[in-house]
Order: C-alpha cells, then structure tokens, then sequence
C-alpha cells in the first residue's frame, strides 16, 4: 500500500506559490488500477512523482509499503478540444 496523509506541495512562481496538493489524504491498496484526472496544472505529474518518491512533499507523510519504480506507469492521452472530457470514452 501506498498512503498520503495530509500531503502538501507547491512550487515558486512569479508573484508567489501555486499549491498543486493541500493537505491530501489518501490511500491506494495493491491489486487496483488507479487513475488520475484533471485539466493542465492541477498536480498530477506532482502526484505521480511524490508517490515514486522523486519528489518530496513541503508537508505531510508518505508511507510506502510496497517497492516503487518511477514512473508508475505513466500513461500519457490525447488533448482533445476544450471543454472535452473522458465521460464519452469510459
């Protein structure tokens, strides 16, 4: 399993932080496909990268207890046209 607990991340722009994760919880058991979904900017790739271990949370805890390798499985879709969403392709 591999489990956030009250995981923060942002990063330095110009005129101060974009927080990308506040305080996320959230537990992911072995045996399931997960995925992640959300429009450009919104910490995905952060995600990703925090729960390989990449990268570190500002705060919060991450507890691994499995192996990991990055990427985890990265799979990359097309950018279809604004306002589209995956719902039609589910």
């Amino acid at each position: 399993m591999i489990a956030l607990e009250n995981v923060s991340k942002a990063y330095p722009m110009t005129g101060g932080r974009k927080i990308v994760l506040h305080n996320a919880t959230a537990a992911f058991v072995p045996g399931h496909n997960y995925g992640v979904l959300g429009i450009n900017g919104t910490g995905k790739s952060t995600l990703v990268r925090l729960l390989a271990g990449s990268e570190m949370p500002d705060r919060g805890r991450i507890r691994r207890h499995v192996r990991v390798s990055f990427p985890l499985g990265f799979g990359g879709t097309f950018h279809g046209p604004p306002g589209n969403t995956p719902v039609p392709n589910l």
